[in-house]
């Protein structure tokens, strides 16, 4: 898979919250667990714990917080996040040098994202995570634009009113007085 569509799983964690107001869909740990099956992270087999909940609640915000022009606190409080989901350096079945999870089932499923954020971070992609800067909005999306230039989740919704807003003030502006 590669590392714009395993990003896509994090802008997914993202949005399991509306930040203007809006619910949030991991208030349980059902709740966790639901949101893990539907991204193919987690069999359900074991149990989702309070705990588990928290930490996927605290690796969201964090992840937040370092997405765009993070400072050194948003990006401790990330490499803090990630502290709880162990990872295991190599494959032992292929010999290969990569990052896997490891731990209890949920606990390896959010490690899932850890390690695409890892990733994403070595392969020079973190930075095409971003946040719409709409005024009632804040929805992660990937950019998967070729020079990396898209700045609204929707064009249709939020860049239209942008420029409206804009294409109004500016012909204000320039009123007569």
């Amino acid at each position: 898979m590669d590392v714009l569509t395993e990003l896509g799983m994090v802008e997914r964690l993202l949005n399991t919250v509306d930040h203007e107001g809006g619910p949030d869909s991991l208030v349980r740990p059902s709740d966790l667990a639901e949101w893990l099956r539907a991204q193919g992270l987690y069999d359900g087999e074991a149990r989702v714990s309070r705990t588990d909940l928290t930490r996927a609640v605290t690796l969201r915000e964090a992840v937040r917080g370092a997405v765009g022009q993070p400072d050194d606190e948003a990006a401790a409080a990330l490499v803090e996040a990630c502290q709880p989901f162990p990872l295991a350096f190599g494959d032992p079945a292929t010999s290969a040098l990569v990052l896997t999870p490891s731990g209890a089932a949920a606990q390896a499923a959010l490690g899932s994202i850890v390690v695409t954020i890892a990733r994403s971070h070595v392969l020079g992609a973190w930075d095409r995570l971003k946040l719409c800067p709409g005024p009632s909005c804040g929805w992660a999306f990937v950019d998967r634009s070729r020079n990396r230039s898209r700045r609204w989740c929707e064009m249709r919704s939020c860049g239209n009113h942008a420029k409206v807003r804009a294409y109004r003030a500016k012909r204000r502006s320039h009123a007569p007085v």
